[in-house]
């Protein structure tokens, strides 16, 4: 029996937000936002990512590129007060990136897909290497290990390249994905409130795919433009900052869980609420910008608010959940 395709998740979580009573959009608040969203940052996906305008070729972008969003997940120390892994002083994503930029600059083939399939704990150890005053390393290192190897297995078996034709638009892609890699796919358990519907968030691959048709430029194809069925990147940071805006209403119960830095079940009532009010929010925020001239999707606001996240110093703290999912 073949697999059903893996629908955008953004209908069912509009179902299931409606049902929940853990959170709420607020359509005003929204509607104000959406007046200043300007959209992705100007060079959000420069370097360090590479990118054929560069010069460098478009396997080699995919590469790198699908490793990199592979591992974009959870930085966060799990222990309360301990301090976060960074490289070259950067935390996060921004921590992650630096370690690759830096392995690429001591001679690491970064965009051999064979490399990754037979990647060792010691080599991506030295990969990952904090710097001296932090963790080592980020969190759920073995978990990293699993996803590059099976990466590495999966690219090696077939050019990069193919993953370029074939498709219709770039949900498609992040479909093919998480469908394809285990690492890949974050798709929830059945849901009961929804008559045991899942919930395809597939957070990395959609950001893969978002993120490769402007490092690829001239040489993506034509239908990994066509983004309009990509939804936001259900994560920590979305939600923070559509909290901040006003755009998501936690009700007394969730704010104390967050803002008391409890540990969230993955895959819970409470995460699930979460991450399905980033969906919303985001889309909600995206069609009230939209004009007769200008369409936004929902990736071009998913980074404005992820930005905001890390340029305000005022914010809610984000929800914990420990997950390499996001």
């Amino acid at each position: 029996m073949s697999t059903p395709p893996l629908e955008p998740p953004l209908a069912a979580a509009r179902e299931y937000l409606a049902r929940s009573r853990l959170l709420r959009v607020d359509l005003g608040e929204a509607a104000r936002y959406a007046a200043t969203v300007a959209g992705t940052p100007p060079g959000f996906w420069g370097p360090p990512y590479l990118r054929c305008a560069d010069g460098f070729a478009a396997a080699d972008v995919i590469t790198f590129t699908l490793a990199v969003m592979g591992l974009n997940f959870c930085f966060w120390n799990p222990e309360p007060g301990a301090p976060a892994w960074r490289v070259r002083g950067k935390t996060g994503s921004g921590a992650l990136t630096g370690s690759f930029l830096r392995g690429l600059e001591a001679g690491m083939p970064l965009t051999d897909p064979g490399w990754y399939a037979s990647l060792a704990m010691p080599e991506l150890r030295g990969l990952l290497r904090g710097d001296p005053e932090g963790p080592e390393l980020p969190p759920l290192i073995e978990e990293r290990l699993r996803i590059l190897t099976e990466m590495g297995s999966w690219l090696g078996a077939q050019p990069p390249t193919r993953m370029l034709s074939g498709f219709q638009d770039a949900w498609e892609l992040a479909a093919h994905l998480g469908q394809s890699l285990e690492g890949f796919r974050d798709v929830t358990a059945p849901i009961a409130p929804l008559g045991g519907e899942r919930i395809a968030f597939l957070k990395r691959a959609q950001l893969f795919t978002s993120a490769l048709w402007p490092l690829l430029g001239d040489q993506a194809p034509v239908w990994l433009g066509a983004r309009g069925r990509l939804t936001a990147f259900a994560d920590y940071r979305v939600p923070q900052s559509l909290r901040h805006v006003g755009v998501l209403r936690y009700s007394p119960e969730l704010a104390a869980q967050v803002d008391a830095g409890r540990l969230l079940e993955p895959g819970g009532a409470t995460e699930l609420a979460l991450r399905c009010g980033a969906l919303v929010g985001t889309s909600v925020i995206a069609r009230a910008a939209s004009t007769r001239e200008r369409t936004v999707i929902d990736v071009d606001v998913d980074p404005a608010l992820w930005w905001m996240a890390h340029q305000t110093t005022d914010m809610a703290p984000y929800h914990r959940c420990l997950t390499h999912w996001y």
